[in-house]
């Protein structure tokens, strides 16, 4: 976080963020959700929330959204969507990333 540029865009509450860095949110199976236009450093920012609950031992797992959509439908078509599903809510803490790169969905 030391890299991240809080001056831009000014509208970014930096005691929130910071806050959250705190984790407390994990224990009480919370969620976090970070809005904005692109380039705001909402990915950047979900990175380091995963990697601040990786340095205190918690279970992380980081993908993009259409990841998550493609595998859940093939897991779906081969029999296999509760194990699928499973596989995203036991980590600790899921970092989903709805990013602006296109990926593909049958």
């Amino acid at each position: 976080m030391e890299q991240f540029q809080w001056s831009w865009p000014k509208a970014i509450n930096r005691t929130q963020v910071q806050h959250l860095f705190r984790l407390d949110w994990v224990a009480e199976q919370g969620n976090v959700v970070f809005l904005g236009t692109v380039g705001v450093g909402k990915t950047h920012l979900a990175t380091a929330l995963g990697y601040a609950a990786c340095l205190k031992g918690l279970s992380v797992r980081f993908a993009t959204a259409i990841e998550v959509v493609n595998a859940l439908v093939a897991a779906e078509r081969a029999g296999r969507l509760k194990q699928a599903l499973e596989s995203y809510r036991k980590p600790s803490v899921l970092v989903l990333d709805l990013c602006a790169v296109t990926g593909y969905v049958e």
